[in-house]
């Protein structure tokens, strides 16, 4: 709420049960805080990390934290794209890719989308039967092409992206001594793939 008036903002303080009028400060910093509620979620800044990772010692406050650190190390690769074969250890990742790598363009007016339903509905709700069939392209939107990866299935932004990223998969190759993939050879002649 807005208080324009002081005297009527201080007795809103006075009255509201989480609010103080005197600002609580920090023990452990030179921060204050309003509410109650902000000083005490600004407590587990100070909290202390007692959950450590097996693997390389980093220490968490929370269990979930860990275990989502952890999964890095273990190669648990719980969450698939159902549009390429990229993988991903957490939930916010694979839907941050295919934010970033999977998107569909409306032929009329070049609106992006995340999805193809999003696409196929903004189709349907913003254009007329004539237009699409006018463009010529059934549907009305299309799925903006990406460069995958054909060892990985990661799929990068432009083609100059994907010659990088397949460096490091030829180094890695180098190092072992073997290919990962027959279509490492491929890569290594400079064949690209531009699918996505």
């Amino acid at each position: 709420m807005i208080h324009n008036n002081k005297q009527y903002f201080s007795d809103h303080l006075n009255i509201c049960g989480d609010m103080v009028v005197d600002p609580l400060q920090c023990e452990l910093c030179p921060k204050f805080f309003k509410t109650e509620h902000s000083f005490k979620t600004h407590a587990r800044v100070h909290a202390i990390r007692t959950l450590e990772c097996a693997h390389c010692s980093k220490k968490f406050r929370r269990k979930g934290h860990l275990l989502k650190h952890m999964a890095l190390h273990t190669k648990e690769f719980t969450y698939k794209c159902h549009l390429c074969k990229a993988k991903f250890t957490r939930a916010d990742n694979l839907k941050a890719h295919v934010e970033n790598n999977h998107r569909y363009m409306c032929f009329l007016c070049s609106e992006q989308f995340s999805s193809a339903e999003l696409a196929k509905l903004h189709v349907q709700i913003s254009h007329s039967e004539e237009e699409i069939a006018a463009s010529g392209m059934q549907g009305g939107f299309m799925r903006i092409t990406k460069f995958e990866c054909t060892v990985c299935g990661r799929c990068l932004a432009s083609k100059q992206a994907l010659q990088n990223h397949e460096k490091t998969h030829q180094k890695s190759a180098q190092a072992t001594g073997e290919c990962e993939d027959d279509n490492l050879a491929a890569q290594m002649t400079g064949e690209v793939k531009d699918v996505c």
